[in-house]
């Protein structure tokens, strides 16, 4: 038998040098990079400005798209809602609210589950506080995407007393491949009011595993 010190102590190295390489540079059985450094969180909202606190100089929502008749007000502003919503239900100094007409806010965040093994399954919850006038409405949508299909739950609730909170959710099941989540909150206009009543704070989006 021919003893090879050198090769073998080549061998030796780059197997402790692989032992050592960070976690991001493990591929997965599918090819991908899997950065478990970076896996999104569970059971943490996941939403940026969730409470519609952070507000640039020009009055715009910080960390949300806004389409539509929708902005931050501070509670205090007017005699609904009530200050006391804000610490009863989790809130801030603000939260959202349409104007004349109906309008949404959305956002959009990244989500990196565990893709070495497939046996987990990842399910997402949004959830959002509302009230208003009697007849106005919410809509509530989860969307998620990636490589594979997509997923898709949506909440439309319609308020049945004046000036109360209440709660929209919606969950789905994540498809494999999921590597993003958008949300939509929306606040819609009664048919025939002359101005959108609804206002809309505590939103909340985590993912829990099972």
């Amino acid at each position: 038998m021919i003893h090879r010190p050198r090769a073998a102590a080549t061998l030796l190295a780059a197997l402790l040098l692989a032992g050592a390489a960070p976690v991001a540079a493990v591929h997965a059985a599918d090819g991908t990079a899997s950065d478990t450094s970076a896996l999104t969180p569970m059971g943490t909202n996941l939403l940026h400005n969730a409470g519609f606190e952070s507000v640039r100089s020009d009055g715009s929502l910080k960390g949300w798209t806004v389409e539509g008749d929708v902005h931050a007000e501070t509670f205090g502003t007017r005699p609904w809602p009530y200050p006391a919503y804000s610490t009863k239900y989790h809130g801030g100094k603000r939260y959202l609210a349409c104007g004349k007409d109906s309008g949404s806010v959305s956002q959009s965040v990244p989500f990196n589950g565990e893709r070495v093994r497939h046996e987990f399954h990842f399910r997402a919850r949004l959830q959002v506080n509302f009230g208003g006038v009697i007849g106005h409405r919410i809509r509530v949508t989860l969307k998620a995407t990636g490589s594979g299909p997509d997923g898709y739950g949506e909440k439309l609730r319609v308020m049945e007393i004046t000036n109360s909170y209440k709660e929209a959710f919606t969950a789905i099941t994540l498809p494999e491949g999921t590597n993003r989540l958008q949300i939509t909150v929306e606040l819609i206009r009664k048919k025939g009011a002359a101005v959108c009543h609804m206002v809309a704070d505590s939103v909340r989006l985590d993912v829990i595993k099972f």
